[in-house]
């Protein structure tokens, strides 16, 4: 039976191949998620390395906010201790909070790699940058660049360049170039140094504070004795927890997260270098690794497509064989070798197409990144590493995938009787009525998992899980019933090509309704593809909708001042507040809060989960000019810094009216009691929570506004006010100043963007598909051969064949678009319901895109089938009709 599978394959090497193209797309897409995984690890691995280089031992709080920061103290304490060579400390800011205006005007953009600003280190041993030209900054006001980032956006040593920061514009004269590491391994970030009091100010930073504590050792105590030493002087009690047990060699290891309950009187955290490196590099594999597990799951969804295209292929393969088969049969064969013989073929195949699909998946590493990168999501550099386990996964994956596909259509050739296989009147052994009921089963077992998934499981992994798995049973249970669609879709289809087309046009139609069960496993990979496609589209489109009527419900204001980096200083607020143009602008600033375990109701506790409630501030003495909160009870501008304003979603929770008590957690640990003043029905703009910009700093150490809003005077014409924010807009690059209509569609374009990428990553399993549109139209010309013979014997021309075989495409892929869109709307339908109502509660269908979609997808079936076309009528008559 090996032997046989064997010659089975080389006598058929285009078989072979259009059978094996699925896998090998599916395959690498696998393999290429790997590979950027794996790849971008390494990268950031290095760049752990780099920032720690010259750091023994680093010293940084248990929280970031602590009441008792690092001091100038603690600094000289540390210095004085032996063994330490020197202790120095450090500043700096990750956010891209710090934004310097190129000399053309613009500021670096924010959708890339980071902007980090960071005071300059003074020991060379410490410093991980190393002086490549020119001087460090010293003096205030001055700065340095990496090497790259200097050339990339043309910033010049000598010349001084406006900086946008948190606390308003600064200049600074660029005194110095350097190098971060060896090779400047930025990874597309841009390094910025600046002398410590041009830091501070830039950070707000308080003098004599730091974020953390470097300390290069002398050699003379060994390294775990000076930590524990470090760790006591600091104000740790002796043989406390002082450190980060981190296990650097098992991949994907979580950092250990100490819960300040537990540390006890412990006050800083002391690490050794190779405990900072594994951690900075876990902190950067946390996103890489669900980086990585995103494009994995679109991967196996191309692979779940490919499973219906190489089962519907072999169906095909063992339906022209089945005379070979009947003979094995009549002459010994038994189901069983008959059943090993299909087995070993689909496993030669995997095999086969699993080695040329790693091949492919290198490829489409880059292709990805490329595409990311198109969609405004650049990836940093990153090397090719194709380690042991992707080769073992993408070998697996694409074997056992194959293998699976291929059960169903062996167990259907071994059950085949020799005496029906000979004489080619084959009856099939599979009846409709249970196809139907398992389709029926799988169908309604897949919703109902969906629907809990959605609406009644709570964890991430048993919700990913219930979706996952819901989500393959529904597209198996409906791809059994297709069927039932797939004649009359095909037959209503074909009646306008019949008229458009005469005879070409009816025998497409009828081609593609006589085996409804053919078009329909032929069209189901693109009814998954293009469901899961509607979905996002129909998700999108009511996204959109709430974001529209959002806005028109909820902003009065005439202008919204945004920030990709969701940073606009005061400075930049007040100078719109001062302009006479304007009669009433604010500042947003937006944050999560904790509330009290207990909200407190007329003295009484109402028991809740509270944590991570949205919290805004503004200015309330203009904020209903501004927004339209729609307040039922009290009134906005009551509020102050022993009150507080809550939506009607909160106050209906917990049984909230006027004058009821809400404590809220402070930075400090402390419990505020907030009397509530009022409340109001429309927070999508804002958040649950409205406090004064007094209470908001007791909860957040955010100096900035996220957005703000500004209202022009009635005697102001729009496009004087569009010309004093483009005046603005010069001394603030980094600010977007829109109207209301403008920001609306801003954020759309956000959402647009989205069902893009979702789109994009879902199109190779869309392509797979119309590979396997074309496969089965080119196998389905060689199992008609006669047929197309006898057709050209009584007239038919060369020209007409090509139209019967290219339209017959055509109809198989419009059924398949038509019914992946209907699904596609159902769970649209579905996930927008399982969404909480003061999220999303609108339902919208993008009824032109899907349209459109569909309209592609048939055109793309039609360009699928221009080879088999051709070869149908390249056939020769004679030849043809003497085909057995």
């Amino acid at each position: 039976m090996f032997r046989l599978a064997v010659k089975n394959l080389a006598a058929n090497a285009v078989r072979l191949a259009l059978t094996a193209l699925a896998i090998v797309l599916g395959v690498g897409f696998v393999v290429s998620s790997f590979v950027l995984r794996d790849g971008l690890k390494d990268s950031f691995a290095g760049l752990s390395e780099e920032i720690v280089q010259g750091t023994d031992l680093l010293v940084t709080t248990f929280d970031a906010d602590s009441d008792d920061p690092l001091t100038d103290t603690d600094l000289a304490l540390l210095n004085d201790l032996d063994g330490v060579r020197v202790a120095e400390g450090s500043l700096s800011g990750f956010d891209n909070s710090i934004q310097p205006i190129k000399p053309d005007g613009t500021t670096i953009g924010t959708n890339g790699p980071p902007q980090i600003a960071f005071a300059w280190t003074v020991d060379e041993v410490l410093n991980p940058t190393t002086l490549v030209a020119g001087r460090p900054p010293t003096n205030p006001m001055e700065w340095a660049i990496d090497i790259d980032a200097a050339a990339k956006h043309g910033f010049v040593e000598g010349e001084t360049y406006e900086f946008v920061t948190p606390v308003g514009n600064r200049s600074a004269t660029l005194v110095g170039t350097f190098r971060f590491g060896e090779d400047n391994t930025t990874n597309g970030a841009t390094l910025m140094a600046f002398d410590l009091q041009t830091a501070r100010e830039f950070f707000s930073s308080p003098a004599g504070e730091w974020d953390d504590i470097s300390i290069s050792i002398d050699g003379t105590v060994p390294v775990p004795e000076l930590q524990e030493t470090v760790a006591v002087t600091l104000g740790n009690e002796p043989g406390s927890t002082s450190r980060v047990d981190f296990d650097p060699d098992v991949d994907g290891a979580e950092i250990e997260s100490f819960d300040l309950d537990d540390v006890g009187t412990d006050r800083v955290l002391v690490q050794n270098q190779a405990d900072v490196a594994a951690e900075t590099a876990a902190q950067f594999n946390a996103g890489i690794d669900l980086f990585g597990w995103v494009l994995l799951g679109f991967a196996l969804i191309s692979l779940f497509v490919s499973i219906f295209i190489i089962a519907n292929t072999f169906s095909i393969v063992v339906g022209q064989r089945i005379r070979e088969l009947g003979l094995l049969r009549a002459i010994g064969a038994t189901p069983a070798q008959i059943r090993r013989s299909v087995i070993i073929e689909s496993f030669l195949i995997g095999l086969a197409a699993s080695v040329v699909g790693i091949g492919a998946g290198i490829g489409l590493a880059y292709g990805l990144s490329a595409l990311l990168g198109v969609l405004g999501i650049p990836l940093p550099p990153f090397d090719i590493i194709l380690s042991p386990l992707t080769i073992i996964v993408a070998l697996a994956i694409g074997t056992v995938v194959t293998v699976i596909s291929s059960l169903l259509p062996a167990v259907a050739a071994s059950r085949t009787s020799p005496i029906a296989a000979i004489s080619g009147s084959i009856e099939t052994t599979e009846k409709s009525a249970r196809r139907y009921i398992f389709g029926g089963i799988f169908t309604l077992g897949g919703a109902g998992l969906l629907g809990l998934a959605l609406f009644v499981f709570g964890g991430t992994s048993s919700t990913l899980t219930g979706l996952g798995v819901g989500a393959a049973a529904l597209f198996v249970g409906l791809t059994l019933l297709s069927p039932l669609a797939a004649g009359p879709l095909s037959r209503g289809l074909g009646l306008p090509l019949e008229t458009a087309l005469a005879k070409p046009g009816q025998l497409a139609k009828e081609n593609a309704a006589r085996n409804p069960r053919r078009t329909a496993s032929t069209a189901s990979a693109l009814m998954i593809g293009l469901s899961l496609v509607s979905m996002a589209l129909v998700l999108g489109a009511s996204i959109k909708k709430e974001i529209k009527q959002t806005f028109e419900a909820g902003l009065q204001a005439d202008y919204i001042v945004n920030t990709q980096a969701f940073d606009i200083p005061d400075e930049a607020i007040q100078r719109i507040d001062d302009d006479p143009m304007f009669t009433a602008v604010t500042g947003v600033r937006l944050w999560g809060v904790d509330l009290e375990n207990e909200v407190v109701v007329d003295g009484e506790p109402v028991d809740g989960e509270t944590s991570g409630t949205g919290v805004a501030a503004l200015d309330f003495s203009v904020a209903e000019q501004l927004f339209n909160v729609g307040t039922t009870d009290g009134s906005l501008s009551a509020i102050d810094n022993d009150s507080v304003g809550i939506d009607d979603s909160l106050a209906d929770r917990y049984g909230l009216g006027l004058g009821d008590t809400v404590r809220m957690v402070l930075d400090n640990g402390d419990v505020a009691e907030l009397e509530v003043v009022a409340i109001f029905t429309e927070e999508v703009l804002l958040a649950p929570l409205l406090v004064t910009v007094d209470r908001y700093e007791q909860i957040s150490d955010q100096p900035t506004s996220d957005f703000a809003a500004a209202l022009k005077a009635d005697s102001v014409s729009t496009a004087d006010a569009d010309a004093r924010f483009a005046e603005l807009g010069e001394d603030y690059p980094n600010l977007e100043f829109q109207s209301a209509a403008e920001a609306r569609e801003t954020f759309s374009g956000f959402v647009d963007d989205f069902t893009s990428l979702l789109s994009a990553l879902l199109g190779l399993a869309i392509l797979i598909a119309l590979v396997g549109i074309a496969n089965t139209m080119a196998l389905s010309v060689f199992e008609r051969t006669r047929e197309i013979g006898l057709l050209r014997a009584v007239g038919m021309t060369r020209r007409q064949s090509r139209r019967m075989i290219r339209w017959e495409a055509a109809i198989i892929s419009a059924v398949g678009a038509i019914l992946g869109a209907a699904i596609g709307l159902g769970l649209g339908a579905l996930l927008v319901a399982a969404i909480p109502d003061d999220i999303l509660s609108t339902f919208s269908v993008p009824w032109a895109r899907i349209a459109i979609l569909v309209l592609i997808a048939s055109v793309a079936g039609l360009i699928s089938a221009l080879l088999p076309a051709f070869r149908a009528s390249r056939l020769n008559v004679l030849d043809a009709i003497s085909t057995n």
